[in-house]
């Protein structure tokens, strides 16, 4: 049962981590944007880097969201099998 959640596990947990690095990694050029006084590409830098985590974040609450579901029917089917087991 581990190890068929695991990749679900992994993408849930990591999934807003790779966010954030993709929105820190945006925000770079957008602060040398702001430096030069490019206000219309810091906003489309700052697009990209809010875009990036919002999809992040979607990705993986999806992930968390089949992983429950999917846990939920492995315990029960466990139970199915040790209930018939003890019978």
């Amino acid at each position: 049962m581990i190890k068929e959640l695991e990749p679900l596990r992994l993408i849930s947990r990591s999934g807003p981590m790779l966010g954030l690095v993709t929105t820190m990694i945006a925000i770079g050029p957008a602060l040398v944007a702001m430096g030069e006084g490019n206000i219309e590409r810091v906003a489309e830098e700052m697009i990209v880097a809010f875009s990036a985590s919002i999809l992040a974040l979607i990705a993986a609450s999806i992930t968390f969201s089949v992983m429950t579901v999917r846990r939920r029917w492995l315990l029960q089917d466990m139970v199915g099998i040790e209930v018939k087991t003890e019978q």
